[in-house]
């Protein structure tokens, strides 16, 4: 047996398939028995190579299967409910399925128990205020109190949830306190890694468009501008357009950075998606 080799751990993967493969050269290089046979003959698959099409994508584990996986592994119970969701993530038919997996394993005790800042993390896209309050900060006239900043809000917070989400953004680097116990955002920007929490930001998106909507009824026209349209386009049309709309936020960023005396937190929205399948000729 190799000593020197590291057992590849679950947590370092958003990709299933990719663990068992690693999990497989691990096992295959530091014991004499362990083969794709013998992972079926101790799983119970009739077929020899089953786990050899899992790992090359012919073949989906079922539900059912995820159990005899985490056996002939060996994972521990903590390792079999973080395998489970990644399954499921992994496997996900739709961006919903996926969120709420995605959810599933960054909240599992193991993964948290590595990462102590993963709830902040996920109050940060989760809490549509979250970015709110900490943009609030930016305002000149800004108060570290958790009951002017709810009251700030349309609707207002609770006084809770401000303070919650105070805490959470000192905790993340996102705000500080000076000496004199007044709030202020510092320049430190959180890195949230790619993969699976990418999936929760849809959750933000999915707010801001309600926050969208409710605008409509609870602001004014002179303060805020809503507009749509609606157009037949090609692919080429489309990836020009959509480049067109990354250039314009990266515009409208440094505008507002330039900005010496904010008074106000503003969001913006801006959405290209598809009405319609593509009409084959």
């Amino acid at each position: 047996m190799d000593m020197d080799q590291k057992k590849p751990s679950i947590l370092e993967y958003t990709d299933y398939r990719l663990f068992l493969k690693d999990r497989y050269d691990f096992l295959k290089q530091t014991t004499t028995y362990f083969s794709f046979r013998y992972f079926s003959k101790k799983a119970g698959f009739k077929s020899p190579n089953y786990l050899k099409l899992v790992i090359e994508g012919d073949r989906n584990i079922s539900e059912d299967s995820i159990d005899r996986f985490a056996l002939a592994f060996k994972l521990n119970k903590a390792e079999h409910e973080f395998f489970g969701y990644l399954v499921g993530y992994c496997q996900a038919s739709n961006n919903v399925e996926k969120s709420e997996f995605a959810l599933k394993l960054l909240q599992t005790k193991i993964y948290q128990k590595i990462n102590p800042l993963t709830q902040d993390r996920l109050n940060y896209y989760q809490k549509w205020f979250q970015i709110g309050v900490r943009e609030l900060a930016l305002c000149k006239g800004a108060i570290a109190d958790p009951a002017w900043i709810a009251k700030q809000f349309r609707p207002a917070l609770t006084v809770k949830e401000a303070s919650l989400a105070v805490d959470s953004l000192i905790r993340l680097g996102m705000l500080k306190k000076d000496k004199k116990g007044r709030l202020t955002a510092s320049e430190q920007n959180v890195q949230f890694q790619k993969g699976v929490i990418s999936s929760i930001v849809a959750v933000y998106h999915k707010r801001m468009l309600d926050k969208a909507k409710e605008s409509l009824d609870i602001s004014t026209k002179d303060e805020r501008d809503i507009s749509s349209v609606c157009v037949p386009i090609s692919e080429k049309t489309f990836n020009e357009m959509r480049e067109r709309i990354r250039t314009f936020r990266q515009e409208l960023i440094a505008l507002a950075s330039n900005d010496d005396d904010p008074d106000q937190v503003y969001q913006l929205n801006l959405q290209l998606f598809p009405l319609t399948n593509k009409v084959e000729p």
